[in-house]
């Protein structure tokens, strides 16, 4: 959930892609949630290909989903379909062939790439898809990040008496987040364990928008007005002067990626990703395969301090 709907970063180099763009939507879940695509026409492109390949997650594989183009325009799975997939070390020149299973979405047939999660780090790779009937063919290169990004936090956050809505609130703290060498922050979202819920805030977005971001960067938590968007229900802004709940804990979750990323102007959190055709960096097609690596940090909140001291970026 976010508070606001976040402008578009202008310094960001995808931030030059006009609204008159035709986009692409391409929404791929760790559970295996649907892709939603918006046709173009250019019957020279044979397959999209999206999906994020996490180098750190415990789990074995990751799945990149291959939807096939016929004339220009993206369709349904067809089970006769005979797809080959393999993913090339670019360095190494080893290549591995991939399986491609058919599956069903929401009942809706599917292609998607089987791909490891252990690869070697800072490594480009080629991930590559076939069609062995007709020979048509799509490629699509990623680096894999150099390691997780480096986060320090306050191991506890503690809560402040606030005169102006005469209680007891979270105080804002500070988290400085650090990517290595030419590794970009591809995400960044904080999530509270409340009133026996979890709310999870996206500010990836909300940080590339307020700042130049480097491989360093600090980034102001406020947990009371990310709470008070979700206790009322607020968009913009969130309100002001009203209570929110007290966490039980906080869960930072941080990621950096390197190339194939799409850009923060075209990720939402972890699961979605527009790209135009013309940012595609896909040949013979169009859609975005990166690696991701990740670090979590649980933050216990207790303790109260006298004042709620005011934290400026």
């Amino acid at each position: 959930m976010s508070c606001a709907t976040v402008p578009t970063p202008a310094h960001h180099p995808l931030s030059r892609i006009t609204p008159t763009l035709l986009c692409v939507v391409l929404a791929l879940s760790v559970l295996g949630c649907d892709t939603s695509i918006q046709p173009y026409k250019d019957s020279s492109d044979q397959f999209s290909l999206f999906g994020r390949i996490d180098v750190t997650s415990p789990g074995d594989t990751s799945q990149v989903r291959v939807t096939r183009l016929r004339d220009g325009v993206p369709s349904g799975a067809n089970a006769k379909d005979e797809l080959r997939a393999r993913l090339t070390n670019v360095e190494r020149q080893t290549a591995s062939e991939m399986p491609v299973r058919l599956d069903s979405v929401e009942d809706r047939a599917v292609y998607n790439m089987v791909v490891p999660n252990d690869l070697l780090l800072d490594t480009p790779y080629e991930l590559s898809v076939e069609d062995e009937v007709s020979g048509q063919t799509a490629r699509t290169i990623f680096r894999t990040p150099a390691g997780p990004p480096v986060v320090e936090a306050p191991n506890a956050v503690t809560t402040c008496l606030d005169p102006e809505v005469g209680a007891q609130q979270p105080r804002p703290f500070r988290v400085r987040v650090s990517t290595r060498g030419t590794d970009e922050l591809s995400e960044l979202r904080v999530i509270y364990f409340a009133i026996g819920q979890r709310f999870t805030i996206r500010t990836l977005e909300r940080v590339y928008q307020q700042q130049e971001v480097t491989d360093s960067v600090d980034v102001i938590i406020r947990p009371q007005q990310d709470l008070a968007c979700v206790q009322y229900r607020s968009l913009t802004p969130c309100p002001a002067g009203r209570p929110a709940p007290i966490p039980d804990a906080i869960l930072l979750e941080v990621a950096s990626s390197n190339r194939g990323w799409p850009g923060p102007d075209y990720v939402s959190g972890n699961l979605e990703v527009r790209a135009s055709p013309e940012l595609s960096t896909v040949e013979k097609g169009f859609g975005a395969v990166f690696s991701s690596a990740r670090t979590s940090r649980l933050l216990r909140v207790g303790g109260e301090a006298p004042t709620c001291d005011v934290i400026e970026p």
